[in-house]
């Protein structure tokens, strides 16, 4: 635990030392960790549900640009807390921005990452409580979608990760997508 510490900087944690901006995703991660561990998290988790908006969607992070990304870390950071409401509404704006053709994308059009983080977000919620009929429902599109999209001889070539500029990881892409499948077949 000790060595995650190194990482707080002020209400926040950081990715190296001496960082300048924080990240909720970093953030979110340090409480998930810490809480799997066993340490008091509430004042981080609290932290996290400031940051919130009405709606139930954080602010875009530093090191991912989609809103659902970031969803699902604080979602996981979240689960086992005092504060329901901030996850039923985060779930609710995922299955509200649920797309017509079942996957999820911010950028005009349903994308694999985007779906994979949505479907990923929905199924840690069940850590905190039962699935509702609606999130069953958007995880049954979201899983279709990403069925019906899955190329494993295609390399995904979505770039909602950022350095300087933006860039693609396309195994940690291909692992969310091929977890998400797994999860919703699972669960379903």
């Amino acid at each position: 635990m000790e060595i995650l510490h190194r990482f707080r900087h002020g209400r926040y944690f950081v990715t190296y030392p001496g960082e300048l901006q924080h990240s909720i995703v970093v953030t979110a991660k340090a409480a998930y960790a810490l809480a799997q561990l066993g340490e008091d998290v509430e004042e981080i988790r609290d932290l996290l549900v400031e940051l919130v908006s009405a709606d139930g969607v954080w602010p875009n992070d530093k090191w991912n640009w989609s809103w659902c990304y970031v969803s699902l870390h604080t979602i996981m950071a979240l689960c086992g807390s005092r504060h329901s409401e901030t996850i039923e509404r985060a779930c609710r704006k995922i299955r509200d921005e649920q797309r017509p053709d079942g996957g999820w994308g911010s950028i005009g059009r349903s994308t694999v990452s985007e779906t994979a983080y949505a479907v990923l977000s929905l199924l840690a919620s069940r850590d905190h409580r039962p699935l509702v009929p609606a999130d069953r429902h958007a995880l049954e599109r979201g899983a279709h979608w990403l069925l019906e999209h899955h190329r494993a001889d295609v390399p995904l070539e979505e770039t909602y990760w950022c350095e300087k500029v933006a860039c693609g990881t396309p195994r940690m892409d291909r692992l969310f997508e091929l977890g998400a499948i797994l999860g919703a077949r699972a669960e379903l």
